[in-house]
């Protein structure tokens, strides 16, 4: 398994499961993106519903276009975003004004995988874009 051996997870560890396997009510839909060239077809975001709002997960992207008609007034939107240009994630600077209209409108937008978390910080301090909070266990 490609996974034990890259990651040095052990098989106890996880349970692969495909979206069309899951069955969940939540799952909507899983949304095809481009991230790396090498990874063409392989890479997806994911659309779900939960609480009645759409909540819209792009995964590692390089494109926003494929996510964004699907988020409406209350929606949530969690996408990457890089503050160093890679050329396989999206650069803060470049999508920034479609979040803030985003936000404007309503939709939730929260922002992670980020590589520097303390200039994007700065980028979106005027704004209602926020950083996605990471989870603590009581």
């Amino acid at each position: 398994m490609l996974l034990r051996n890259i990651e040095g997870c052990e098989k106890k560890w996880f349970n692969i499961t495909t979206a069309d396997e899951l069955n969940e009510e939540w799952l909507i839909s899983s949304i095809s993106t481009h991230h790396a060239e090498m990874l063409n077809g392989r890479c997806f975001g994911y659309l779900l519903k939960i609480n009645g709002k759409n909540v819209v997960y792009t995964g590692d992207t390089e494109v926003l276009a494929p996510f964004l008609l699907l988020l409406k007034n209350g929606d949530y939107l969690y996408t990457e975003a890089s503050y160093y240009k890679s050329g396989v994630h999206l650069h803060i600077n470049d999508i920034l004004p479609e979040l803030v209209i985003l936000a404007e409108n309503g939709v939730n937008v929260y922002l992670m995988h980020l590589d520097n978390e303390a200039e994007i910080e700065k980028i979106i301090e005027n704004t209602d874009i926020k950083l996605a909070p990471l989870f603590q266990e009581k």
